[in-house]
């Protein structure tokens, strides 16, 4: 009987226990105060590429350390280098299927001195700061999105079909020479879109559009992961191995512009948009509109919620889409143009 009631203990302490770590594991409860009383993010207008003479339309870029901007230009098919004050602009190597050519730029990664390309035929091509080719790596998979480097290692956003047919997007460590190793799978939210016979009758089949996509982001030591209609940001290690949970209490989640016709009733819209990590902080893109304007949220490095705000511009996705910087806001937009803003509120 003593034996019995010490085996009892044991497991009710192990239950504890596991109980309590996954309780820790959750390091934020917030609540996201009321969209309708945030104050909008105070920008002013750096640099506006809608009218230069030199640009054509930037899709896709960043904000280099030392203060220029690298983007591509989907027009011109071309990578570039401009001043913040558009004074001065320089190319990066050219549009072609040559050593060291890109023809699909999908994403820029930058740092002290280099420039990284992920080009979509499943290149990364790397650039020094005076845009002198320093390596081009072949990656065995094929990406949309550089989360981020350290040293040798490589984190990317690849895709894979499950068997289930869901598409889903993985956050993939990889190191040239080596097997890319999957840190964390997210599921896309798809819609089947209507097919019609040649009669005009409405046919089973159809084709499959992403309504909404998970958001990743590399704090250097770990991987933030969101998906799903609940505002809800997971934490991996670099070992793939799921850590820390923040949850905040929200509404639920809208689309905004075209898309919220389209996927009306048909797809959920994801909480979480994008996570971009400032030296301090990340700050969260919501899928949570005021007269079209998306919200904006900032979390200390613990879980706290550290300020709110609305971003006053018209937002539509696929075609326009903002990219938080330290310091700036990136205003990509297909009508509109490029325009970059300094963030004079204090995040």
């Amino acid at each position: 009987m003593r034996k019995i009631k010490q085996l009892c203990f044991l497991a009710t302490l192990i239950l504890v226990t596991s109980w309590l770590a996954l309780l820790g594991g959750v390091q934020s409860s917030e609540t996201l105060p009321d969209i309708k009383s945030l104050p909008e993010l105070e920008l002013k207008l750096v640099l506006d590429l809608a009218d230069h003479p030199d640009v054509g339309l930037p899709v896709v870029g960043r904000i280099t350390p030392q203060g220029e901007f690298v983007f591509f230009d989907s027009r011109l098919r071309q990578v570039m280098i401009m001043s913040l004050d558009g004074q001065s602009i320089r190319t990066i190597g050219r549009f072609g299927e040559g050593p060291g050519e890109y023809q699909r730029v999908r994403d820029i990664l930058v740092d002290a001195d280099s420039i990284l390309i992920l080009d979509g035929r499943g290149l990364l091509i790397e650039y020094n700061r005076e845009g002198t080719l320093q390596h081009e790596m072949k990656l065995p998979f094929g990406c949309s999105k550089i989360l981020g480097r350290s040293e040798n290692a490589f984190y990317l956003v690849g895709r894979s079909a499950s068997a289930d047919e869901f598409f889903e997007r993985v956050a993939i460590k990889w190191t040239e020479g080596a097997e890319a190793k999957t840190l964390c799978k997210m599921k896309a939210e798809l819609v089947r879109t209507m097919a019609y016979g040649d009669d005009g009758k409405k046919l089973q089949a159809g084709g499959l559009v992403s309504a909404s996509e998970p958001a990743f982001a590399f704090l250097g030591d770990r991987i933030a992961a969101a998906a799903g209609s609940h505002y809800l940001i997971q934490f991996f290690d670099l070992s793939g191995k799921e850590r820390t949970v923040w949850k905040v209490e929200a509404l639920k989640p809208e689309f905004s512009g075209s898309l919220s016709g389209f996927f009306k009733d048909r797809a959920q819209a994801y909480a979480i948009r994008e996570i971009f990590v400032l030296p301090d902080r990340l700050v969260v893109v919501g899928n949570f509109y005021r007269d079209g304007k998306p919200r904006l949220d900032c979390f200390n490095l613990q879980g706290k919620l550290t300020s709110s705000w609305l971003i006053p511009l018209a937002d539509d996705p696929p075609s326009s889409h903002s990219s938080i910087e330290p310091g700036y806001l990136i205003y990509f937009s297909l009508e509109e143009g490029c325009r970059i803003y300094r963030i004079l509120s204090r995040l």
